[in-house]
């Protein structure tokens, strides 16, 4: 293929294809050809079945992307499971197929995926942090040190200097922000700081950002939780956090984490619709974001929701064993 978008397609052992935005397709290698019979210039809705568009347009819809199981509707005219994951791409992204029996694969690519998107994550935030905050604050410094020195008399150009020196000062703090969002420091120093210390970040932090009150209810001995295992947990309850803000409609939520045996189990509780809203991703789309997760531990993801009445959602995994 002569397209741009299509370079690297040919190069994965899957069905792959690039997607644009607006639901088109925008290129295909020859096994998704083959076994969606799809085309440039397609829809991309048009490869399941009418019942499985939903969890298809979840997927494409979910932030850094997601996977569903799905019916395709494809070249045979006939319908065959499916899974199908998407990776995050910016304007586009690359949506990949896979028989509903090579459960492995997928996932693989999933984590994969997520594994490689959150180093460059790691990589971004230090660069941001180190280089571009250390430039401007040294910028800042500079133009302070300058001040006493210019002239009252000319006061168009001190005020011009003081607007340079609030305005260094101002990127400064947007260069931080982005930083600790995108790799927040905490993540670096789970082992020190322990899990408890790790909820109380992200519960503050989701209420700063959105302003949901969020109450922690931690009864934890960190030294039974490892750093590997507290970072997972970490990203399970902000993705839970994240569902209610967008579609629970909820006033509160609460995060209860303790030691329960030979598991850590950790809850996200709130006190919204306890539905998913029309248009939103289903909620296998998040589960299933939350499940990889733990599942390198055998941990597992209930959720429990009724209408009117709230979700809860019980993640458990399973720890090591502590030595006598």
């Amino acid at each position: 293929m002569s397209d741009d978008a299509s370079v690297g397609l040919h190069a994965l052992p899957l069905a792959a294809a690039t997607v644009g935005r607006d639901g088109v397709v925008v290129a295909v290698n020859d096994a998704f050809g083959r076994r969606t019979g799809a085309r440039p210039g397609d829809a991309v809705a048009a490869l399941v079945v009418v019942e499985d568009r939903a969890a298809l347009a979840g997927v494409l819809a979910a932030d850094g992307g997601g996977v569903a199981r799905v019916r395709l509707a494809g070249a045979s005219g006939e319908a065959v499971d499916a899974h199908v994951a998407a990776a995050d791409g910016g304007a586009r992204r690359v949506v990949v197929i896979t028989p509903a029996s090579d459960g492995d694969t997928w996932r693989r690519l999933v984590r994969d995926e997520r594994a490689v998107r959150e180093e460059e994550q790691k990589r971004i935030s230090r660069e941001l942090h180190d280089q571009l905050g250390a430039d401007l604050s040294l910028l800042r410094m500079e133009l302070a040190r300058v001040l006493p020195h210019l002239r009252w008399t000319r006061r168009d150009v001190r005020g011009t200097v003081e607007r340079m020196r609030d305005h260094a000062g101002g990127l400064l703090e947007t260069v931080r922000r982005i930083s600790r969002e995108l790799r927040p420091a905490v993540l670096d120093h789970v082992e020190e700081v322990g899990l408890r210390a790790v909820l109380e970040f992200v519960a503050a932090d989701v209420h700063r950002r959105t302003g949901l009150p969020v109450h922690l209810d931690a009864e934890l001995d960190d030294r039974r939780v490892d750093a590997a295992r507290a970072e997972a947990a970490y990203h399970v309850v902000r993705e839970a956090l994240t569902n209610v803000v967008r579609h629970a409609e909820a006033t509160r939520a609460v995060v209860a984490a303790r030691i329960a045996g030979e598991a850590l189990v950790v809850q996200v509780m709130d006190d919204g619709r306890g539905a998913v809203a029309d248009g939103a991703p289903p909620v296998g789309v998040g589960r299933l974001a939350m499940h990889e997760r733990v599942a390198p531990w055998g941990g597992d993801v209930v959720v429990e929701a009724a209408p009117g009445a709230g979700t809860t959602v019980t993640v458990r995994i399973p720890l090591a064993r502590a030595v006598p």
